[in-house]
């Protein structure tokens, strides 16, 4: 199979991101903890408003992509019955 991308450096990429979020994360809070207290007390709560939404908005939208695909299917099943079909019968050479 021909990917756009290869998997592995995907699969790469996605490993390294939670690597550097694990252990870069507690030391780029500390730094910033000491050089601006403020922003960080903003950016922290920012984050948790964030956290604290992002369940709901994916429990919101994550029967969407689901709807999608099945309303999709119905259409294609709907013209292959109606339109090929026919067609396909109307045109065959005998």
């Amino acid at each position: 199979m021909d990917y756009a991308v290869p998997v592995g450096l995907v699969i790469l990429v996605a490993i390294l991101a939670l690597l550097i979020a694990a252990w870069g994360w507690p030391a780029l809070m500390e730094r910033l903890k000491r050089r601006h207290p403020r922003v960080t007390r903003k950016f922290l709560f920012a984050v948790k408003w964030v956290r604290s939404y992002l369940g709901n908005l994916l429990w919101l939208l994550g029967g969407t992509p689901l709807w999608i695909a099945l309303g999709g299917a119905a259409l294609a099943w709907v013209s292959y019955i109606f339109y090929n079909l026919p067609f396909l019968s109307k045109t065959r050479n005998r």
